[in-house]
This record gives structure tokens, sequence and C-alpha cells, in this order.
């Protein structure tokens, strides 16, 4: 529709119509720049703390982005240990059993220089022991002082093939041992230690000697055979080094230890005689577990 004006131009009232394509794009392009204009306005309540790589705008430089990082490690829980700042001193007593054993005991009995006609079996055995202690640990380090009393038990047995006869000569020998030892604690209640024993014999008829043979006569033979032994055998001291495991719990006063000793000297002493005996190299080797209880003594420096 057309209208006159009052110098004689026309113009139309009617607005043009867009066709349906046109219309879209209009829309999404309108879209798009208000999505432009909210993505770059200031940011109003915009958090400040945020993680690793995430883009920040800073109050006071709001065209620059800074990079706000956490540390790890900081939110890690660290596992700590503690140890006595003190000197801790503690005594008690402890027992236990263990195994031992001596080496070479055959080749004091036979030298094996002809064709053997026999077997030898070497068999250690179980050896009781007890005695007192006292301990001294401040932080990790420690060291314990000790002494107890032993009983070193082995066995050798003969077999005579010709005579179809066996020999069973037993070796048993009471030691009071003093030993020290320096402690580790990798942990509050668990310790590593190493140290040396001395192994002091004492007492006497620390050899029995039998056989299977069946009669008065044999008997006697028996008897004499173990007095030659006993007489011509002796024990000595023996230097053990030692190493250690153990556990001990200061509330209670609960000890257990786990030991490993090897005599690096002779143990057996074989005098001069008659009756065919030889010195030879004879080790002692032990492994015992022990349960003790201590109480603390003096006062905490």
């Amino acid at each position: 529709m057309t209208r006159k004006t009052a110098n004689g131009k026309h113009f139309s009232s009617e607005q043009p119509i867009l066709s349906p394509s046109l219309s879209t794009d209009v829309s999404s392009l309108n879209d798009k720049t208000a999505s432009i204009k909210h993505e770059t306005k200031e940011p109003g309540n915009e958090p400040t703390n945020q993680k690793t790589g995430e883009h920040v705008l800073d109050n006071s430089m709001n065209s620059q982005p800074s990079i706000v990082q956490e540390n790890p490690k900081e939110s890690l829980s660290l596992i700590t240990y503690s140890f006595p700042h003190y000197h801790l001193f503690r005594i008690g007593l402890r027992a236990g059993v263990g195994y031992s054993s001596i080496s070479g005991l055959s080749s004091i009995i036979e030298n094996y220089d002809i064709r053997p006609t026999f077997t030898m079996s070497e068999h250690g055995g179980i050896s009781p022991r007890i005695g007192i202690f006292g301990t001294w640990q401040y932080r990790r380090l420690g060291a314990e002082l000790g002494i107890d009393y032993t009983r070193i038990l082995s066995k050798l047995t003969e077999h005579k093939i010709p005579e179809n006869v066996t020999e069973t000569t037993r070796f048993h020998y009471n030691f009071i041992t003093p030993q020290v030892l320096l402690r580790f604690y990798v942990f509050p209640k668990f310790y590593m230690g190493a140290g040396i024993s001395a192994a002091i014999p004492f007492g006497s008829r620390n050899i029995d000697f039998t056989n299977d043979r069946i009669g008065e006569v044999y008997r006697q033979q028996a008897e004499r055979t173990q007095d030659h032994l006993r007489e011509s055998v002796k024990a000595r001291v023996t230097f053990i080094p030692t190493i250690k495991i153990g556990y001990v719990d200061i509330k209670n006063g609960l000890e257990a230890g786990l030991e490993y000793g090897f005599g690096f000297n002779d143990m057996l002493r074989t005098s001069a005689n008659d009756y065919g005996y030889q010195e030879r190299m004879n080790n002692l080797q032990t492994v015992s577990l022990t349960i003790g209880y201590s109480l603390p003594i003096g006062k905490a420096k």
C-alpha cells in the first residue's frame, strides 16, 4: 500500500518480509554474538582457587590470566615413628629353646686313612636357654648385655658294617654364656642386632657312649670307651659372633628375639691319647628363640 505525501512523493508503509531460511541465519548469528559477549565480559564471582591448569582472571590485571597450582604432596599424610629421646634402661629375664650342632665329630673318632667299612652320621640337638639381660636405648640406637645358661647337644652315630654294630656317642656340654650386642631400631618395636658371645664350659662327664651289642662283656667295653672319650676330649671357651632380630614393647615389657651364632674357634680340645682320637676343628652353630620380660630402671634423662 502506497501513500502520497505533500511533495508528491510516494512511499510504502509495508515492512520487508524475510524468508524462513534468512530468519534462521539471523537468529543463529544473534545467539553467537550473545555468547561471545557473555564469555568476554568480566567475571563477577569467579572462584580464585582453581585446580592446576585452570585459568582465572586477576582482579588487578584483568587482561592477564594467572595459573594457580596446588602441591599434591601437601594432601598426603606422612607416617612418623616415635623413638625415646632420652636414655632408657631396662632389666629382665628371658628363656627359650634352640638347636645346636658341633661340626667335625666323626673326624675325632675315625681318620679315614683306609677304605671305610662303616657309615657315620652327625646330628644336632635341642638346646634349652635361660638367663638375665639388661638393655639401653636412645632413639634408634641401643645395646644389650646378658648372661645365659645354655646346654649344647650333638650326636654321632657310627654303623660298623662287618660286625653289623651301631655305636652312638652323645656330646652334651653346659655353658655359661655372657653376651654383648648392639641394637639398631628399624621401627619403634623392631630391631636388628649384632655382637659376640663367649661360651664358657663347666662340669664333667660330658660324653656318653653306647652300642647295640647285648652282654656284660660288651657293656664293659662300652664303659671303657666312654671313659677314654671323656678323658681325651674336653670343651674349651668358644667365641660366637651373633646376629639377632627382635621385638620389644616398652609399655608391657614383652621382648622376643631370634638369634644365630657361629663359633669361629675350635670348641673341643682332643689331648694326646693312646686310643686313636685325633685333634680336629670342631665349630659350634646355634640358633635360638627366646621370650623375655623386662622392667625399666632409673629415671628418664
